[in-house]
């Protein structure tokens, strides 16, 4: 069953977990500890799902699990029902946003790339022809792992027509942050992160909504009375603000440390499902 407003028992604590770097071990995959932990949560009848910036993809990494609430995906601008195959709440950016984002990274010198669905709802990421070398180089080791949903565009806005749910951009971290602040100052939500295999490299994301507000619409469907929060990086700030308990594993961040209830172990130690079945008492 998976668990909506109004169905079976009242829904008192729901577990949410970030994905990469969080729930996922190394190469992004979940270990097969943590899929059978995942599934004797199931039937114990113990809610946990995710919250991720994937896509379908978050599917594909998950495939076989079997979650009690829907997921949480592209950074809270969709939530989705796994087992009905249903989107429950869908929010993309405004075009106006995402151009005033596409102009200030530009005018840094940065090469953004935009995230969309297309007819089809298939992901794309699409870059721009005068991409610089960093970007082609990113692009170049994802799509020769198999990676099959970048495309090149003249101009980002040709692809305004298809869903777009947020853009991105890799940089300094001193050059990215006053942009985050441009942007929040037009009432466009934007924040760091680091990149979960390179720690070195910062990275932007202009988003339709925030994790938050992900949170409140699976708190409106399935009337979860506490959230109990698992993150990593900066993207989970917002997720963190909005459940009543957060937890960080060993490899967070330190700012997301700080926000944190408790710190546990690495997402490698599988702590994310360890941690709930000992609190549950599995």
């Amino acid at each position: 069953l998976t668990l909506t407003k109004g169905e079976g028992m009242a829904l008192r604590t729901l577990y949410l977990t970030d994905l990469d770097g969080t729930l996922l071990g190394r190469g992004a995959r979940l270990s097969a500890f943590s899929r059978a932990g995942l599934e004797r949560l199931y039937d114990a009848g113990v809610a946990v799902t995710a919250a991720t910036a994937r896509s379908w993809s978050a599917l594909d990494v998950l495939q076989g699990v079997r979650f009690r609430a829907p997921m949480i995906l592209l950074g809270g601008a969709r939530i989705y029902d796994a087992e009905r195959r249903k989107i429950l709440f869908e929010q993309t950016l405004p075009e106006q946003s995402a151009a005033a984002a596409l102009h200030r990274l530009r005018d840094a010198g940065l090469s953004p790339l935009i995230y969309t669905q297309n007819a089809r709802d298939e992901q794309k990421i699409y870059y721009e022809d005068g991409a610089d070398e960093a970007l082609r180089g990113y692009v170049s080791q994802a799509t020769s792992g198999g990676d099959n949903r970048f495309a090149r565009a003249e101009r980002l806005e040709e692809r305004f027509g298809e869903k777009l749910f947020y853009l991105t951009a890799r940089g300094e971290e001193g050059k990215l942050r006053p942009i985050v602040e441009a942007l929040k100052e037009q009432g466009i939500y934007a924040h760091l992160y680091f990149d979960v295999r390179r720690a070195d490299i910062c990275c932007i994301e202009v988003c339709a909504v925030s994790k938050a507000e992900g949170v409140r619409q699976l708190r409106r469907i399935t009337g979860a009375e506490r959230i109990v929060a698992f993150g990593d990086n900066g993207n989970d700030r917002e997720l963190f603000a909005a459940a009543e308990e957060c937890i960080a594993v060993g490899n967070a961040r330190p700012e997301l440390k700080a926000m944190a209830n408790c710190v546990i172990g690495e997402n490698e130690s599988d702590a994310v499902v360890r941690t709930i079945l000992e609190r549950e008492g599995l």
